[in-house]
């Protein structure tokens, strides 16, 4: 997930939100799934969806959740203590705990990951929704082979993948275009940067799933103005121990469009299932989660992500990111993250096959029946959605496609299991309130 410190909005009113979103979503959605009977996934093995990173509130982990359950398969998940939306879910057969913001390292976590996987009285799929479990699994291939159901993956390679300057390296070995990076530690460093590139830049976390207490930045920060860079200086001040960042040559948004690809590589690198899409829509605007989307069909994208996955020997669930410059004519690869992406539930082939039904057809033994994508099918957020509405009422209505579903999808209400989704809402009501809150006090005790 993404997340932008600063970028800074005006919230729409109500009836800009209607319009906007409604304009949109044409009829009133159904909720997250079609009328398409899923495949016959084997419902001896079970699922436990493996998370370490704590974001209480994510459609990705209910997505799993309802996707695998619908099929009839048990889906067990790592979830934070307390109620939150996953753990509401119907379809949610069992839950634990695992680490999230216990401060545990690799190896207690990878222990405890042991013990939770032994209690299970067959090996159980592992269905990794963070880069940080991604990373945890597959450098713990040796003590979870034999006790879990996992890809092949080569065990280094996640790691390379979920980090910023690590993903850079690997697309310039292989010919892969995608925006320059610099490696920033200091402020010094960072002023020295900027007054060679010029702004605006993308600043990131090198590795997303540092465990730093402080961060100089939490995701994508698209740095506009000398304020932000001021900003930037004084994190590195107050918190040296979080300076580990890269900066990022930032693609303007008026010459750019952002894509998706998400798909599923078996034990030999082949691409046996592939979706591509595009982003319309993202919280924070502009260089946050992804907000509203489409599928969409990109046969470029798709291909690059084909070759790319051979040449690494990549297997295994992946959600890959991508800008296309008007300009130049030019994909380039933004992110390669080796799990399941939030939003993979928008893409389901004609057959119901998505991305972790095809993985878990694939490693129990079953044949991946033959599927086309859904072209046009909207894909809708809805707590994302709403607060992003107003930023982007002026943008034009994108072009329709001939014969797209007329009904969009959601990434949170669904008819037949409505608790993650009040859940949620409560929950993002609660944080809000909470959020302002702070910002009160925080107004007075800078005015006093």
């Amino acid at each position: 997930m993404s997340h932008t410190e600063s970028v800074q909005t005006v919230a729409p009113s109500p009836a800009s939100r209607q319009r906007t979103t409604g304009s949109l979503l044409g009829r009133v959605p159904k909720g997250d799934r079609r009328e398409v009977p899923p495949p016959d996934l084997d419902t001896d093995v079970p699922v436990l969806v493996v998370r370490v990173g704590h974001y209480p509130i994510h459609h990705g982990t209910v997505g799993v959740i309802r996707s695998l359950g619908r099929a009839g398969v048990a889906v067990y998940a790592v979830t934070e203590k307390g109620m939150t939306p996953a753990s509401t879910s119907r379809y949610l057969t069992g839950r634990l705990t695992l680490a999230s913001s216990s401060g545990l390292d690799q190896s207690a976590l990878l222990e405890r990951l042991v013990e939770a996987v032994d209690r299970f009285p067959v090996h159980p799929l592992l269905v990794s929704t963070d880069d940080e479990a991604a990373v945890l699994v597959a450098e713990g291939w040796s003590e979870l082979a034999g006790r879990a159901v996992l890809p092949p993956v080569p065990p280094g390679l996640p790691r390379q993948l979920a980090s910023k300057r690590g993903l850079h390296e690997l697309c310039v070995r292989h010919g892969v275009p995608t925006p320059a990076v610099w490696p920033v530690r200091s402020g010094d460093e960072l002023e020295a940067v900027l007054a060679e590139v010029g702004l605006p830049v993308v600043v990131k976390q090198t590795d997303p799933w540092s465990r730093l207490t402080h961060t100089v930045v939490t995701g994508s920060t698209v740095v506009h103005d000398a304020e932000d860079v001021a900003g930037l200086r004084d994190r590195f001040g107050r918190w040296p121990e979080g300076s580990d960042i890269v900066v990022q040559e930032y693609l303007p948004d008026e010459d750019a469009e952002d894509w998706f690809v998400h798909g599923y590589c078996n034990g030999t690198s082949e691409v046996t299932r592939i979706f591509t899409g595009r982003k319309y829509w993202s919280w924070p605007p502009r260089a946050g989660a992804t907000a509203y989307a489409r599928t969409e069909r990109n046969d470029e994208v798709e291909r690059a992500v084909r070759e790319l996955c051979g040449r690494l020997g990549y297997c295994g669930i992946f959600d890959t990111d991508w800008r296309y410059d008007r300009r130049s004519g030019t994909y380039s690869l933004l992110d390669f993250n080796p799990r399941v992406g939030a939003q993979f539930r928008m893409f389901e082939d004609d057959g119901g096959v998505d991305v972790v039904r095809a993985m878990h057809l694939d490693l129990t033994g079953r044949r991946i029946p033959p599927g086309a994508p859904v072209e046009g099918e909207r894909f809708f957020v809805e707590n994302f959605g709403l607060a992003a509405s107003g930023s982007y009422r002026k943008e034009p209505r994108p072009a329709e496609i001939p014969e797209a579903p007329r009904r969009a999808r959601l990434a949170w209400y669904s008819r037949d299991d409505l608790r993650p989704f009040f859940t949620m809402a409560v929950q993002q009501v609660a944080t809000s309130m909470r959020l302002r809150l702070t910002s009160r006090r925080s107004r007075s005790s800078g005015g006093a």
